[in-house]
């Protein structure tokens, strides 16, 4: 299908439609069950929890059991797995009808690795749809201290979001920063680009995450140009994602462009969906090292959900 509308939408908008399948996470994070209970009322045809197969945590927040008592069915994959998400649709589609199809994903508590997975889907599947309005929703979790980043386990191109470039070509990197110390500017100095952007969350409804991000990048942000730390809000991700297609726009006339998102999980959303528009743009994921303790996201503020829009490719 053909991804041909993005927006922004209110969640009162999104607890006034009817959803057909409805996706979320069976994370032991607190905030797991907040858009789940907000659209508790609503009719679907399939409503399904993915629980991450290793279970690294307990369930202290007894999520399991909310969303089971929600009408849940579970299913089970490895936080990596992108083909569970392809396969999970492809099943949901055998008992779907209609001309439009309504799919809401809650991916607070998902790795890129699914939320990607589910973005892709909808991109290169030919469905048998004249539309299909995709709600990606959000919860912001209070700002938790973090430890002292190291480089992750895995660095690189994720998969269906990267591209043959000429060899010669230098490397232009957008980053949307994190609050973990250090964090970026090693990932910075390990990929050496010839021109560096960094996107950071401002009016995040926890104050002290703005403090901690500039604290904590601060070496970062002093090797950045004018114009070269970019501020968005949570609250507007179309004007966010303008600026980064103009950005990348800009950029891609002499550079090979990749995105790095470390933050806040919309940013790389947006990161992705730019990619299925702009194909020369690479977005880039890093996987971290196992945090040796559980931190429990409580949700703060109010969902994010923005809305993807599919049409049967011509």
């Amino acid at each position: 299908m053909k991804l041909f509308e993005t927006r922004q939408i209110l969640v009162e908008e999104l607890q006034q439609k009817t959803i057909d399948i409805l996706i979320a996470t069976a994370s032991w994070e607190c905030r797991a069950v907040f858009a789940p209970k907000l659209l508790e009322d609503r009719e679907c045809v399939h409503r399904i929890a993915i629980q991450p197969a290793s279970k690294r945590f307990l369930d202290v927040n007894n999520n399991d059991l909310q969303l089971h008592m929600m009408g849940y069915e579970f299913r089970q994959a490895a936080e990596g797995d992108r083909e569970f998400p392809r396969n999970l649709m492809d099943e949901l589609m055998q008992s779907m009808q209609g001309s439009t199809l309504a799919v809401a994903i809650d991916y607070s508590c998902m790795p890129m690795a699914w939320y990607s997975a589910f973005v892709d889907y909808f991109a290169e599947s030919s469905l048998d749809f004249d539309q299909v309005d995709v709600d990606f929703i959000y919860t912001p979790g209070k700002f938790t201290d973090l430890p002292e980043s190291q480089l992750g386990d895995s660095i690189g191109p994720l998969s269906n979001h990267w591209h043959l470039q000429f060899p010669d070509r230098a490397t232009a990197l957008v980053m949307d920063l994190s609050c973990e110390k250090g964090r970026a500017q090693g990932l910075a100095e390990y990929i050496s680009p010839m021109e560096l952007f960094a996107f950071h969350a401002n009016g995040f409804p926890d104050s002290d995450f703005l403090d901690v991000i500039m604290e904590n990048n601060k070496g970062l942000v002093e090797q950045l140009r004018d114009g070269g730390l970019i501020a968005y809000s949570l609250n507007d991700l179309q004007k966010v994602e303008s600026k980064l297609a103009a950005l990348c726009m800009e950029l891609r006339e002499k550079y090979r462009v990749i995105i790095m998102p470390l933050g806040p999980k919309p940013f790389g959303l947006l990161s992705l969906l730019l990619s299925i528009r702009l194909p020369v743009v690479d977005v880039w994921q890093v996987e971290s090292v196992e945090q040796e303790r559980p931190i429990d996201r409580i949700p703060v503020g109010t969902a994010v959900v923005y809305r993807a829009s599919f049409k049967r490719a011509v």
